[in-house]
């Protein structure tokens, strides 16, 4: 047979794709791995801002205005204690802050958090030798005040209210009436005759509210102590005006537990003028609890 025009057949090369899924794994790790470090690293820088432990130089000549805003406890909308003894501790430690300025608008709130702020803010005045001033919006009641009072002078608006010297110690709701008029029995066992004190289904013992009415007017004798000492009148005095009622700006201007009465913009500019302010930077500072963005 003629072969001269046959051509043998040859197999195809099956030719195998490598696959791209190791790099794009590998290339995505390394972000997700680089993310993270910029994340550290950002907020270790900020960290080192607002919580400084040593002594610092912001560069210009600065008043820090520290707000006081809303119900004062340990983590609330507007008040978060960690934050505030932070802002205390950075104006503390920088050499160019020359003085604090509280912007208080509070209805008051825990003993506890408010003694801190306020012993906070005597420890910068003691260290530093520079002033507190304070300034009452709508409303500085209560531990607004208490945190007020460690500043030089107090100032507020001709629309505040000012004071609610006083303290509420403990509340108790005793339902046992209730209880035994719907038939309803509650057994709690406990040890130790006053552990479930002030239980909505047991009440309180005469024994037990003199206990705690001794506590309560332990904090008020405080309260009280600090108010005398800081508006520079007697203890009688200051006892006299802790009714836990309100004053007007008026009022309190009168009675001794403000110094003026002035609008905030003219507040500001006496500070410049009287206070010896005038080439410095007036820096607001405040807390706003973060939001979920989900």
């Amino acid at each position: 047979a003629n072969m001269s025009n046959y051509e043998p057949i040859q197999a195809k090369e099956t030719i195998k794709k490598k696959s791209n899924k190791p790099v794009i794994i590998g290339v995505l790790a390394s972000v997700f791995i680089a993310c993270i470090l910029l994340f550290s690293l950002i907020v270790s820088a900020f960290s080192d801002v607002t919580t400084p432990s040593k002594p610092f130089s912001s560069g210009y000549e600065n008043v820090t205005i520290l707000h006081i805003d809303g119900t004062i406890g340990d983590e609330e909308e507007y008040y978060n204690q960690e934050w505030i003894t932070s802002e205390i501790k950075r104006a503390e430690l920088d050499r160019d802050n020359k003085a604090i300025v509280l912007k208080v608008n509070s209805p008051g709130g825990s003993v506890y958090e408010s003694d801190e702020t306020y012993l906070n803010l005597m420890d910068y005045k003691k260290k530093t030798g520079r002033p507190i001033y304070a300034y009452a919006e709508d409303l500085m009641a209560s531990g607004g005040y208490y945190i007020a009072a460690a500043s030089d002078e107090i100032y507020a608006n001709r629309n505040s209210l000012v004071g609610s010297i006083g303290v509420i110690g403990f509340q108790s709701v005793d339902a046992t009436g209730l209880l035994n008029k719907l038939g309803v029995k509650v057994t709690t066992v406990h040890s130790g005759k006053d552990k479930i004190m002030g239980s909505f289904s047991s009440g309180l013992t005469a024994e037990q509210k003199a206990q705690l009415q001794a506590m309560t007017d332990e904090c008020y004798e405080q309260f009280v102590d600090i108010v005398a000492k800081s508006r520079k009148m007697s203890f009688e005095k200051a006892k006299t005006l802790a009714t836990g009622g309100v004053y007007s700006a008026k009022q309190a201007k009168k009675n001794g537990l403000i110094d003026g009465v002035m609008r905030y913009e003219e507040f500001i500019e006496f500070l410049k003028a009287e206070k010896d302010m005038m080439d410095y930077d007036f820096e607001d500072v405040y807390y706003e609890k973060a939001k979920d963005s989900f």
